[in-house]
């Protein structure tokens, strides 16, 4: 097959699907093959001709060695990885569909040795998966524009928890207001909803921003397990939002007790006594006050007692173990519903919007922060 019949290939698969790629777009071609270039990583995904018929009939390849489709959200080939993203509001669906990536720049950073880019979906991607998947009933215009998780380096076998781990960091780093959050876009089920576009305005600015010329690195993590639970966090509404903020609390009851443990026995300052004590804590909220006391810093500490305070949130002894107790009573008022404890059960009013719920969510967000933080990074 020669040069020219390959580039005919490739053209008919754009032109059938009417695809529409980036300036940048600069494939090679040679008799056999056209090389396509991704990005950020010195790496060639090579198509023959019969891997591209294959895509203009909307079938996956599935011949070609280390290519391995993300369900319907990416691929991944070698060590790279490239999943599809959607930036949404709680109040309103930000176009309902995969986010349009509107800074003239990507945000890059590190998490240990894998590099992260989050910007527009590359050349690759659109090749492989929007003649698969693009429905003109569901999709109101090109791939090319939606925004998109970019991984390499490292092993690729564990680019999925990289991913969750970028999840993270754009929830908890950069997306925090206003209430922005990320999550991973399934292309076989948009839920579109124009209602509220008019407000995403205020989006669209941060989401300019939303870059970074250099590299940044930021700390790895011990488990994903909780960096899981708090991007789920992010994706509900406000009483569920709250109660998945306090399971990541409580994911680290054990880990915080086998840390404190450790650090008793090796301070000749503590007896053993103190151990014993320490070890006797069975109380939930005795332990959550400990756990807290001992994770959350100074300064976030004065800012939430603060916020409390201006939320009417607490009266009589104005100090953390106070707001701790408060916190733990009103989770306690929503999973509790059994009819002999309706008076400490909080039933919602359809007819008021539930300020009280908003503070204790934020509150408990900030707190898993603080958590994830000094029980779950790395050390260096």
């Amino acid at each position: 097959m020669s040069k020219d019949s390959m580039k005919k290939s490739l053209d008919s698969l754009i032109e059938n699907w009417g695809l529409c790629l980036s300036d940048n777009f600069s494939p090679k071609f040679t008799e056999n093959y056209v090389s396509l270039n991704l990005p950020g990583c010195n790496r060639e995904l090579r198509l023959v001709s019969h891997q591209i018929d294959k895509l203009i009939e909307k079938q996956k390849i599935d011949d070609i060695n280390q290519l391995k489709y993300k369900d319907d959200c990416g691929f991944n080939f070698n060590n790279y990885s490239e999943i599809l993203t959607n930036i949404s509001h709680k109040d309103f669906s930000y176009l309902g569909l995969p986010s349009d990536w509107i800074a003239d720049e990507s945000l890059k950073f590190k998490i240990d040795s894998v590099s992260v880019e989050i910007g527009q979906v590359s050349d690759p991607f659109i090749l492989l998966l929007e003649p698969i998947y693009y429905d003109s009933d569901l999709y109101q215009h090109d791939f090319h524009e939606y925004a998109s998780i970019k991984l390499y380096g490292g092993d690729s076998e564990k680019h999925e928890e990289y991913c969750i781990k970028s999840l993270y960091y754009l929830n908890s780093h950069y997306l925090q207001k206003p209430d922005l959050y990320a999550r991973i876009w399934h292309l076989e089920s948009p839920q579109t909803n124009y209602d509220l576009l008019s407000t995403h305005i205020e989006v669209e600015d941060i989401l300019r921003n939303l870059k970074s010329p250099q590299a940044v690195l930021h700390d790895d993590f011990i488990s994903t397990e909780p960096l899981s639970i708090y991007n789920y966090a992010c994706t509900l509404d406000t009483e569920t939002s709250f109660l998945e903020f306090y399971r990541v609390l409580e994911f680290f009851f054990m880990s915080y007790q086998l840390t404190r443990i450790s650090e008793l026995r090796y301070d000749n300052s503590y007896s053993e006594k103190d151990i014993l004590e320490e070890l006797q804590i069975r109380n939930e909220v005795q332990f959550l006050k400990k756990m807290l006391h001992h994770t959350i810093s100074r300064s976030i500490k004065s800012k939430l007692l603060k916020f409390a305070q201006d939320k009417d949130l607490i009266d009589g002894i104005y100090n953390f173990n106070n707001l701790v107790t408060k916190l733990y009573d009103f989770r306690n008022s929503i999973v509790h519903s059994k009819q002999e404890e309706l008076n400490r059960t909080k039933i919602p009013n359809p007819f008021k919007p539930d300020n009280e719920i908003k503070a204790w969510s934020y509150i408990t967000r900030k707190l898993a922060d603080g958590v994830i933080q000094k029980l779950n990074h790395v050390s260096a």
